[in-house]
């Protein structure tokens, strides 16, 4: 039994012995090999952020307390340009829950030299009863109405004359060509400065004057 252990002692003894040319016998280290480093893993690509594909639409944005309009302003037009010798604009804002009184009125005037013009006139009612602004023109460059502004403002190329009732504009004008445009606030101002502006701003050429 003792003898069957020893040989198999020996043999391992054996088993771990190199013969090294040169050197002689060499008793080799029996040292388990290292694992295998793990291969490096390949990072995983990124995809780039997919843009939306919703694209924003834009809306009309009109200042606080009008709404568009078009429709209305351009019916109004066509009434407005019956007679009319110059070209119609019409607004394309309106006070909120405002409406037109129908129809427009073209008409004629003299100055105090008796020389003749042509105009027209849209008025506008507010929710309030016996409220109403107007959206005026005519070719008389120079009425009575429109003489010493306030002050001036420009706004995308067209410059406003400003006629103000204290801190509350009573008036918004512009002259365009042979004739001259201007939105009134109702007789107690009820329209804000933003909304006076708003209306007159939005004043387009009728596409078919």
């Amino acid at each position: 039994m003792n003898e069957s252990r020893i040989s198999r002692r020996l043999l391992a003894v054996l088993c771990t012995i190199l013969l090294v040319p040169g050197e002689g016998l060499v008793l080799a280290q029996t040292a388990s090999a290292p694992a295998p480093a793990p291969a490096p893993q390949k990072p995983a690509e990124q995809k780039p952020a997919q843009q939306s594909t919703r694209r924003r639409h834009r809306k009309t944005s009109t200042a606080q307390g009008l709404e568009r309009a078009t429709k209305m302003g351009q019916d109004q037009a066509i009434g407005s340009a019956k007679g009319t010798t110059f070209p119609v604009y019409y607004p394309k804002n309106l006070a909120t829950g405002a409406q037109y009184v129908d129809p427009p009125r073209p008409y004629r005037l003299r100055d105090l030299d008796g020389r003749k013009y042509r105009a027209y006139r849209m008025v506008v009612k507010l929710g309030q009863p016996g409220e109403y602004y107007g959206i005026e023109a005519m070719n008389w460059l120079n009425p009575p109405i429109l003489a010493s502004p306030d002050g001036h403002r420009t706004v995308n190329g067209r410059t406003y004359s400003l006629y103000f009732d204290g801190s509350k504009l009573r008036v918004v004008a512009f002259r365009q060509g042979n004739a001259v445009y201007w939105v009134t606030n109702t007789l107690l101002r009820t329209l804000s400065n933003k909304q006076m502006m708003g209306i007159a701003t939005s004043m387009t050429r009728y596409g078919g004057r």
